[in-house]
């Protein structure tokens, strides 16, 4: 946890020479939705050693990526020596989850007292 109360949704990795930040806000969130959409690290028919692959490329922004294919990444990924910020990414992205969908909560909160009116008044 930070100084501001909530779980680090971000980290920072060193692919190859570059230290790409992966971040797991709304952009990245929604590339990972287009690429598989209903994602779920838990339940994913994705393979396991597929999962953390997947993330990192969605998780960084394509205009900062320095990899030109599939191929490069993946062995930029495979030689990769940062294991703290390997063993992050997964944290990270479940972290983001909640962070991003606390914003949900005060419509989903008012949506759910006018239906209760709205039954109430009903009946």
């Amino acid at each position: 946890m930070n100084d501001k109360g909530f779980s680090e949704t971000s980290v920072s990795l060193k692919l190859g020479e570059v230290d790409y930040q992966v971040n797991f806000g709304i952009l990245a969130r929604r590339r990972i939705e287009e690429s598989h959409p209903g994602f779920n690290i838990i339940g994913t028919t994705m393979p396991d050693f597929e999962v953390i692959p997947f993330l990192i490329q969605n998780g960084i922004d394509p205009k900062l990526r320095q990899w030109k294919d599939e191929e490069e990444f993946l062995n930029l990924y495979e030689n990769c020596k940062d294991e703290n910020g390997l063993q992050l990414i997964p944290l990270a992205y479940q972290n983001a989850l909640g962070f991003t969908n606390q914003r949900f909560d005060l419509w989903v909160q008012r949506a759910t007292e006018m239906l209760n009116q709205a039954e109430t008044q009903k009946n």
